[in-house]
């Protein structure tokens, strides 16, 4: 298994995370109530693909805070989703 996937298991990751949102290093944007009918039309438009919700609140925030790179594991449903400007995300890692 790869050193990060393994140290994300672990939770060692996940724990790095948490320290960087306490001491503010990370700063998580609020979510208002334009989420959830926003939530409405991406899955109406992307059930295709079964998305997260997860996924579909990242997507959500990357229009609001017009972001285009996305850290992800994930890249089945992230290489595939568009921001409203039909820009692609730029998925970190890269391919491997």
């Amino acid at each position: 298994m790869p050193k990060t996937i393994e140290a994300i298991v672990k939770g060692e990751t996940l724990q790095a995370l948490f320290r960087l949102m306490d001491d503010g290093t990370l700063v998580l944007p609020p979510l208002d109530a334009s989420l959830a009918p926003w939530l409405a039309r991406f899955f109406a438009q992307d059930h295709e693909q079964e998305p997260q919700l997860a996924d579909a609140t990242l997507v959500y925030l990357a229009e609001q805070l017009q972001i285009t790179r996305i850290f992800t594991l994930d890249r089945r449903h992230f290489s595939t989703s568009r921001l409203s400007d039909g820009r692609a995300f730029e998925l970190v890692p890269g391919p491997s």
